[in-house]
């Protein structure tokens, strides 16, 4: 057959396709969803969209699969037979997928990329079902599918009936997968946007879809109609300004608008009709004949951006002229003129900004029914906008203002880039069209050479244009903006980056995005726990301390992976679910590797703590006879005094640091001397929460100030004094058997460690999006972020160690050996410390002796009961230690938040969901342990309480954001909602409930066996 590519792989198109490298262009900057990010991060953001590959770089697409020999013949999939010689699969990175979707669209058509696995969806769409082979469509499956097109107008339609009956609207399994299907194939058609394509307008987007120029209409049209003060419309004032008499400016550019108005509603009514027809079936959709082209278009919207420059211009300046041309009126109608123009300064303003946007939506592609807000995507933006409307402060974030161009726009829109420097500017179009002709010519002996260079040439001509936009921008922004209206944090961010602390952070990012660092945890992890468990028999010595070192590997790349995420960033590391679900194992290995070395290291962290004591004060406690030993009681008070030294000038850098220096909001500090009456407002309620606030502030800055210049040099010194005991000491062995015997702290640490990274890695996106993202405003303060919201999470991971522990517990409860009964301590007390709980016990002859030795009276003999597995006192002493560091942080971190909204919203308490499931957890964990320390109930009783605390948390931490939404009709709880979210109930619940049983099981186990004698 003549013409047909041949089915095999030539050797010259392996050779190209491997040496062809996207390196430089993974490091461009492009800004997205509020911020910006390297072009690899970007992609990697699509792809997971697009082909649901979350948290992974490439993604393998054939054509074999999918297409028989016989269709692969034909031809039109020869366009798609050049991205895969043969049909033959492919492993796609990110960087290279996106930038093919965007200079070679059309050999894409044919190509199955977009997830679809589901099989009653395929069999919806018309494809292939076969469980587990298929799991892609391509977009002409989706764009011509009559079936989805039903399904869709069915699925409007009840959602247009729920809503008029007034019923929440409950889409079905199905519904759900088909508005992901459309969510997915509008991303890949808004990134693979081409401008130049005539226009087009329909409920599914196509390659020249304008859905955002339709809304752009729509929105003039609706500030044409709306109602002024007098209860006139803008369109009709407009019409009133042209019929006055003369020739003013004023009239014409009135007329201006109106006529240019005009066209933008023509074209969109134009764009209406032909969608009405190809529904009809009047005409097909790849029909040229009536397209309006992106010429004509462009001609209108430059029309309407320049009539509304300079009706604003005019009705800025020309106020009081206008005023004139009424003066023979009466005061009373001058009055009414006067909001009329004061008005009409204010909608022109935002007609003017409607023109530009319209303007814009030429050159970029979004669909109207676009779905959730946070999904929504863009062509690239690759350089600074001139567009003063999207920095300003008072800005509604609902427009579609960005503070940058597409790259659209920029290759494109020649009215657009008039006013931009224009040798910079063919620069970046030639450096484009070299690197897209360069990556396109896949026979060229050259290709990599070439293409390396056209992206080292684009990267160049991008900073170049960017770095001259700035004085522009600047000059542009304080003409349009008054001071006030300046958004000047926000004019500082979105400059381009050439700054080399800005470089770093683009670079940064791509290095992180390479390596996943987290994933390298899970793998640690998973090591570790494996060689816990395997510690026993000859090789436990090794298997357990290399295990040990595994551990501590962990922590140090854990802690790696942290700093790249905050360098770039620059918050501290717990701004999202993802993170926090990071943080957290992180936390639970630390304290679990903390407890578990605790023999080996508690005689020197004890030396350290004691020598950073102030002599003659209360922390001078005796010295033991060991460290009388070490050091003459003598030497002890010299290094004290000097430490003492150190120490206060620590104090005195903290209190400066937190009552002095004007970094906190608005320039206050961090924590007042004196209570603020004047924001109390007068009333008496309003000054004894300012008291109260004042005074727990005051109470939080003296213990830092007093406690943790201590615990600095304490740790400091701790990394001598240990080493050092163990150097004198002569019961090493008995130290790491005392550690061995501690094993049950690394397998709950590093099995909960593991299970958390595994999450963090595996999760789907819509549960744990590890993607960086814009901060909230309400969050961006480092100080209050780091030491609350840390101390919160680092709660849940003692509260995890401490369920991890408690689970251990419940194996053995479930599963271990119950032992004879013997007299013996009450099974609720602590020895060594409430370290481990170790039962006194007496041989059934002694009990049976001082039975018959006791004086006869009416009284029945006690009953001996059944005793637990001697495992598990010892694991309930462990998991009271682990709870202890809970409440600790767990009270610190709701103190701390409570002071951080009085900072942000003028209250220390609001009962918001989130504080008070935060008071929920804290008081359910203190009745744990003061019952237990009451003896109230016994070592069962506190594993049992473990559990409990742990799903607290777990409401605490999930529910208020995840679940607690759900139950809302705005989507909306507290004024937490910043940190909402969804998916993965079905996983949390299911782990809560297999605990819940795991914990009935045991239960009912340990009420039988402890009643049976």
């Amino acid at each position: 057959m003549l013409g047909i590519p041949p089915l095999t792989t030539t050797a010259a198109d392996k050779t190209v396709s491997q040496t062809v490298r996207v390196n430089r262009l993974r490091h461009i900057p492009v800004f997205h969803k509020g911020r910006i990010q390297p072009f690899d991060t970007f992609s990697n953001i699509v792809m997971a969209e697009v082909c649901e590959r979350p948290k992974k770089r490439n993604v393998t697409l054939d054509l074999k699969t999918y297409y028989d020999p016989d269709q692969l013949a034909e031809k039109r999939y020869a366009p798609a037979l050049k991205l895969f010689p043969g049909g033959n699969s492919r492993k796609w990175d990110s960087t290279e997928l996106v930038l093919s979707w965007l200079v070679e669209q059309e050999k894409w058509e044919d190509v199955p990329f977009i997830y679809a696995p589901h099989p009653s969806l395929r069999k919806l769409l018309g494809v292939p079902i076969e469980h587990m082979k298929f799991k892609y469509v391509s977009p002409r499956q989706v764009l011509n599918s009559e079936g989805l097109q039903e399904h869709v107008q069915l699925l409007r339609d009840r959602q247009t009936e729920a809503r008029q009956a007034d019923k929440k609207f409950v889409p079905s399994l199905l519904d759900e997968h088909v508005q992901k299907v459309i969510d997915r194939y509008h991303v890949y058609r808004t990134i693979s946007f081409d401008a130049r394509q005539p226009l087009t307008f329909g409920p599914f987007m196509t390659a020249g879809s304008r859905a955002t120029f339709v809304m752009q209409a729509e929105r003039v049209a609706r500030l044409l109609q709306n109602p002024s003060a007098d209860g006139r419309d803008l369109h009709s004032t407009l019409q009133l300004f042209t019929q006055s008499p003369g020739e003013g400016q004023v009239k014409l550019s009135c007329q201006a608008t109106l006529q240019a108005v005009a066209g933008v509603f023509q074209i969109a009514d134009s764009l209406r009709r032909r969608m009405e027809a190809i529904a009809m079936g009047g005409i097909d959709m790849d029909d040229a004949d009536g397209a309006v082209s992106l010429d004509e278009a462009a001609k209108v919207a430059n029309l309407f951006v320049l009539a509304t420059q300079d009706l604003d211009s005019h009705f800025q300046k020309d106020q009081h002229s206008l005023n004139q041309q009424f003066r023979d009126v009466p005061a009373e109608q001058q009055d009414r003129l006067n909001k009329i123009f004061r008005e009409m300064v204010s909608k022109t303003k935002e007609l003017k900004r409607l023109a530009k946007e319209t303007q814009l939506a030429l050159y970029y592609s979004s669909h109207q029914n676009q779905s959730p807000p946070h999904k929504s995507f863009r062509s690239p933006m690759v350089i600074p906008a001139l567009n003063a409307a999207a920095l300003d402060k008072n800005r509604d974030v609902r427009n579609s203002s960005q503070p940058w161009l597409s790259l659209q726009t920029v290759m494109y829109a020649d009215d657009v880039m008039k006013s931009y420097p224009q040798p910079a500017l063919q620069q970046v179009r030639s450096a484009w069209n070299a690197m897209a002709e360069s990556y396109q010519d896949r026979t060229s002996k050259s290709r990599s050479k070439d293409f390396s260079a056209a992206q080292e040439d684009l990267a160049t001509a991008l900073r170049s244009l960017g770095k001259s936009l700035e004085k522009q921008r600047s000059e542009l922004v304080n003409q349009e903006l008054e001071p006030h209206q300046r958004d000047d944090d926000l004019i500082a961010y979105t400059q381009y980056p050439v700054a080399d602390q800005a470089l770093r952070r683009l670079n940064t990012e791509v290095r992180y995005n390479h390596i996943n660092p987290f994933r390298w945890s899970f793998a640690f992890c998973l090591m570790a726990l494996m060689l816990f468990s395997l510690s026993f028999g000859k090789p436990r010595t090794v298997m357990f301390w290399t295990g040990v070192a595994i551990c501590l590997l962990t922590l140090l790349w854990t802690a790696y992976g942290f700093y790249l995420r905050v360098i770039i960033t620059g918050w501290a590391p717990v701004t999202n679910m993802y993170e926090t679900v990071v943080w957290v194992p992180f936390v639970t290995l630390s304290l679990a590797t903390w407890f578990l070395l605790w023999p080996l290291t508690r005689t020197g962290m004890r030396d350290a703590w004691r020598l950073n004591a102030i002599p003659y004060s209360w922390e001078a406690v005796p010295l033991t006879e060991t460290q009388e030993k070490q050091m003459s009681p003598q030497q002890w008070k010299i290094f004290g005094f000097v430490n003492a030294a150190l120490r206060l000038g620590l104090m005195a850098g903290l209190f400066y640091f937190l009552t002095q220096m004007p970094l906190g909001d608005g320039g206050r500090t961090y924590f007042n001397l004196s209570p603020d009456l004047g924001a109390a407002q007068g009333s008496w309620l309003g000054v004894a929460n300012k008291f109260g606030v004042w005074f727990v502030g005051l109470v939080c800055v003296l213990m830092s100030i007093w406690f943790l210049p201590r615990l600095g040099l304490g740790f400091l010194a701790s990394l001598v004094s240990i080493p050092l005991h163990w150097r004198k000491t002569d019961q090493m062995a008995k130290l790491t058997t005392d550690v061995y015997n501690r094993k049950p702290f690394a397998l709950a640490g590093t099995g909960l460690a593991a299970f958390c990274f595994l999450l963090a890695c595996y999760a789907p996106n819509d549960a744990l999006d590890e993607n960086i993202s814009a901060l909230q405003p309400v969050l961006r303060t480092n100080f209050w972020l780091t030491i609350h919201v840390l101390t919160i999470v680092s709660s849940y991971a003692a509260g995890a160690l401490g369920m991890g522990l408690g689970n251990v517990a419940l194996f053995y409860y479930l599963f271990g050996r119950y032992r004879k009964p013997s007299a013996a301590t009450p099974d609720h007390e602590l020895t060594e410390g409430q370290a481990d709980l170790t039962v006194s016990q007496k041989p059934v002859e002694e009990i049976a002796q001082l039975l018959k030795d006791t004086p006869d009276d009416d009284s029945p003999p006690p009953k001996l009961k059944t005793r637990p597995p001697e495992q598990c006192a010892a694991l309930a002493g462990y998991a009271y230690k682990a709870i202890q560091v809970a409440v600790l942080l767990l009270a610190a971190g709701t103190i701390l938040g409570g002071l951080w909204a009085d900072v942000s919203w003028g209250r220390f308490w609001g009962w918001d969901p989130k504080e008070v499931w935060a008071l929920i957890s804290l008081l359910v964990y203190l009745a744990i342990l003061h019952g237990r320390y009451a003896g109230w109930f016994s070592n069962f009783g506190l594993i049992f309480g473990t559990v409990l605390g742990a799903t607290m948390i777990v409401m605490s931490w999930y529910g208020v954001n995840f679940v607690l939404p759900m139950l809302s009709t705005s989507g909306e709880v507290g004024l937490h909602s910043y940190g909402s979210g969804a998916g993965g109930l079905e996983y949390v619940v299911g782990f809560v409930l297999a605990n819940w049983l795991f914990l009935a099981a045991a239960t009912t186990r340990y009420t039988i066996a402890s009643n049976s004698s």
